[in-house]
């Protein structure tokens, strides 16, 4: 999959940026790639260092767990041999093992989830770096009326 992410979105990185901004311009896809190769690195690319550091751990701690529970069902394989498989030893060593897999799977899948939304977090950062500066927002005005009934006049009110 990711080699269809990385032959759609390469040429798109190697066309030159628009340059309009006295900011230079992030390029989103390159943005994406860092973040899709090395979780966290999109982010340093677009200086977002606590969420760099939030998606390098996450990912790192979900890899670890997917590691650990494979190397647990693996040391389980090895015991099955030493029990009959009618015994109630090879049943509870079967439900560990199966435990251990279904855990290893759940990592994995947050392992590539987390690692697929660094990517999109590093690209919409990137696109979205130089927002602020292309805008020119002005305050609202905004006019109170206040009418008392003793007064018999409305008197407009400015907002602070």
């Amino acid at each position: 999959m990711l080699f269809f992410v990385l032959i759609i979105l390469l040429p798109e990185a190697l066309l030159p940026q628009d340059t309009t901004s006295s900011i230079p311009a992030k390029n989103s896809t390159k943005a994406l790639l860092l973040s899709l190769i090395l979780p966290g690195a999109g982010q340093v690319y677009n200086g977002e260092y606590i969420k760099a550091g939030a998606f390098a751990t996450a990912v790192s701690a979900f890899a670890y767990g997917s590691f650990y529970e494979n190397n647990q069902a693996s040391k389980l394989l090895d015991k099955r041999e030493l029990y009959s498989e009618g015994s109630s030893e090879y049943l509870e060593l079967k439900e560990r093992f199966n435990n251990h897999i279904y855990r290893r799977n759940q990592y994995i899948w947050l392992w590539v989830g987390t690692t697929i939304l660094a990517g999109l977090d590093a690209y919409i950062e990137a696109e979205l770096f130089n927002f602020d500066t292309h805008l020119e927002m002005k305050e609202p005005v905004v006019t109170f009326y206040l009418s008392l009934p003793l007064a018999g006049k409305h008197k407009p009110l400015e907002a602070p």
